[in-house]
């Protein structure tokens, strides 16, 4: 049993997100470990992963939400950014079809929360993935970025074909 105090203490940590990383993280890891009450849980219990949510603040999370996550590779558990993604885009074509726009306010919303909860979700998906067998540096993905600006132009692509005359005036 690997309680989440000494996962942070560990030489797979540092192996995971990278040895000039390693320092960066070990702190900001720690203060969400204290905050949410898990130190001494083992790291394989789905519900103290989850309490990592309440997170500690990162810039990268605020300024880039979904980009970020999507290169960070945080697509398991409940933070699957592929499942928010997909009611993001869902809105935006809802509200073409029905005529009303999506305030700003929810883009901004979603800004704080992953700003608020980010190195939480980061440090949730480090050990779900080492829970699954993970072994070695986190890997980034810069392909999930093509793939959701593919879907945005698709999407730009789709909505000039169904109303020109919103782009031509």
């Amino acid at each position: 049993m690997t309680t989440f105090n000494e996962f942070i203490e560990s030489k797979e940590l540092e192996e995971i997100v990278g040895i000039h990383k390693y320092t960066k993280y070990k702190k900001k890891f720690a203060a969400v470990i204290n905050k949410a009450g898990v130190g001494s849980c083992d790291i394989t219990d789905e519900s103290a992963i989850n309490k990592l949510s309440i997170g500690s603040w990162n810039w990268y999370g605020f300024f880039f939400t979904f980009i970020w996550c999507l290169y960070s590779n945080i697509t398991s558990g409940r933070n699957n950014q592929w499942y928010f993604l997909a009611v993001i885009i869902g809105l935006y074509i809802i509200s073409d079809f029905v005529g009303f726009s999506i305030p700003n306010g929810v883009a901004i919303g979603m800004s704080v929360v992953y700003g608020m909860a980010g190195n939480g979700f980061f440090l949730g998906e480090i050990i779900r993935r080492y829970n699954n067998g993970h072994r070695g540096i986190m890997p980034k993905s810069i392909l999930n970025i093509f793939l959701v600006m593919g879907i945005f132009l698709l999407y730009g692509i789709f909505s000039m074909y169904l109303y020109p005359n919103l782009y031509l005036e």
